[in-house]
């Protein structure tokens, strides 16, 4: 919920008339639900204290499963909020130049160069070293927080 990038912005070009997606389709996500974000960051704090292991170190947070191609994962989303799935595609290198023209016309919009980097880039990540170092599991299963985030957005439409 209450995601401004992927969900929001998918969902808004799906109810435009340019329902595209920006690359190959092929770009893997590694994804974390809020709550699982939140607590990992109270796991954290609690662990936090002089000389402790987590002090001073960098933790990824996902939610302990394969990362998913973005379109793949965004469709079910589509699909529950009665949205058609994109069937067209913009080579990454010629969105990334429509974006750096787009950023001088319309510097507010959410069609920028990072948002193109992001929905085409993998970004993948494990949390084996947060599980390991203060016990961070997911306490939302990936089912939950689809069926919250869809019930978010059809109470608070994009």
């Amino acid at each position: 919920p209450r995601d401004k990038y992927h969900i929001a912005n998918i969902i808004k070009v799906a109810k435009s008339k340019s329902n595209i997606k920006l690359g190959n389709g092929t770009a893997c996500f590694s994804h974390v639900y809020s709550e699982n974000a939140a607590y990992a960051h109270i796991l954290a704090a609690k662990s936090l204290y002089p000389d402790s292991k987590v002090a001073g170190e960098c933790y990824f947070i996902a939610d302990h499963q394969p990362a998913d191609n973005l379109f793949t994962f965004m469709e079910p989303f589509l699909e529950a909020l009665d949205l058609p799935v994109p069937t067209k595609s913009i080579p990454y290198k010629l969105a990334y130049f429509i974006a750096s023209i787009a950023e001088i016309f319309a510097p507010k919009s959410n069609f920028n160069r990072f948002a193109v980097i992001q929905t085409c880039v993998d970004h993948t990540f494990i949390s084996d070293k947060a599980e390991r170092d203060f016990g961070y599991k997911p306490i939302v299963s990936k089912e939950e927080a689809f069926e919250r985030t869809v019930q978010w957005f059809k109470e608070n439409p994009v």
